[in-house]
């Protein structure tokens, strides 16, 4: 069963990556991936969070 991961360890990882731009109060984090990047994003996250998510 997948471990539960929580929308911060998630948005952590993504800025980390450089995928989303910082938080900004209540603001939404604004994205960073170009257009056309999602498989390749999808691909190397699955990769990178694999572990995390299997738990």
């Amino acid at each position: 069963m997948a471990r539960s991961i929580s929308a911060a360890v998630l948005l952590d990882a993504l800025e980390e990556r450089g995928l989303v731009g910082p938080a900004d109060g209540s603001k939404a984090h604004e994205v960073l991936v170009p257009i056309g990047a999602d498989e390749d994003v999808l691909r190397e996250l699955r990769a990178d969070l694999g572990p995390v998510l299997q738990g």
